[in-house]
């Protein structure tokens, strides 16, 4: 069985949680024999993700989403070739036209049996960027500016998640900053992704949980991050402008205000009978898939 999952171009919390986390809840179950995937964590469940096309390859599906936002069809898991465990929330299970019972939560959930007696020390405020956001941005500068730590969802796996149980609050444009704080009890705040095409999930992952979801927003953070694309390939020429430099680093105080008006806020986090009955169902579809692949 192959562990099948988003690979981009850049690092991304969310998507390489896959590579570290399953490995370690499952060892020796994975291999490089694709005839079987496993579909894991995040939003591949869209007939543009590679495996989800090829009705030769059974798929697994384990806790992911679908892609809502990408206006991208939903693939049939009703046919023989899929065998779906449960998935990230009942928007998905809605579009897949599977019962609400399967809409079980996000399996980025299951980290919280790795971490149960991890130290916490709430020394840090911490904002979680979507990597996106991370890439076009000027967050540096504007964590620096607001004495706040910055999470890089582009880092290495442990050293996040080690961010995370060091903090108090973490004000996470990334989901999977929300949903792995939230799985391991460190308050946090949601803040409206930039792209719109990332927002509808995060209601997904949050209902299946009972929470009452309500993104702050945040500003822009560089003349990048607040310009379409094909403007800022004009101004390309004249972004280390003196005026470019200028209008950064007033968009960079701003951003940082709007960050100290957001680290006052109340973190949130699901109830704990809400996270408990998720995680442990999570372990049972564990221990179902073990039997019904001999593993």
């Amino acid at each position: 069985m192959k562990l099948d999952y988003h690979k981009g171009n850049i690092l991304n919390f969310g998507d390489d949680l896959n590579g570290w986390l399953w490995p370690r809840l499952l060892p020796d179950f994975f291999d490089d024999d694709d005839t079987t995937v496993f579909l894991g964590i995040g939003s591949i469940l869209g007939k543009d993700f590679g495996s989800n096309n090829n009705p030769e390859k059974r798929k697994i599906v384990f806790g992911c989403g679908h892609e809502m936002g990408y206006f991208n069809e939903a693939p049939n898991v009703c046919n023989p070739d899929w065998t779906v465990y449960f998935v990230r929330g009942p928007r998905t299970a809605k579009v897949l036209g599977i019962s609400p019972e399967l809409a079980v939560g996000d399996s980025a959930i299951l980290l919280r049996g790795l971490f149960k007696d991890a130290p916490r020390t709430n020394e840090l405020i911490s904002f979680m960027p979507h990597y996106h956001s991370m890439d076009r941005g000027n967050w540096p500068e504007i964590c620096s500016i607001a004495d706040i730590n910055l999470i890089d969802p582009r880092g290495p796996i442990e050293g996040i998640i080690q961010a995370i149980l060091r903090s108090r609050l973490v004000i996470a444009e990334s989901m999977h900053g929300a949903i792995v704080s939230d799985a391991l009890r460190v308050p946090w705040l949601a803040v409206r992704p930039n792209k719109k095409i990332h927002r509808a999930k995060w209601y997904d992952w949050a209902e299946a949980l009972n929470i009452d979801l309500h993104p702050e927003y945040m500003f822009a953070s560089s003349l990048t991050n607040l310009l379409p694309k094909k403007v800022m390939r004009n101004l390309k020429p004249m972004e280390n402008s003196k005026a470019a430099l200028l209008v950064n680093e007033m968009i960079a105080h701003n951003a940082a205000r709007r960050l100290n008006v957001l680290k006052e806020h109340e973190g949130n986090l699901s109830c704990d009978t809400s996270i408990d009955h998720a995680h442990e169902v999570m372990l049972g579809k564990i221990e179902q898939l073990r039997r019904e692949n001999d593993r």
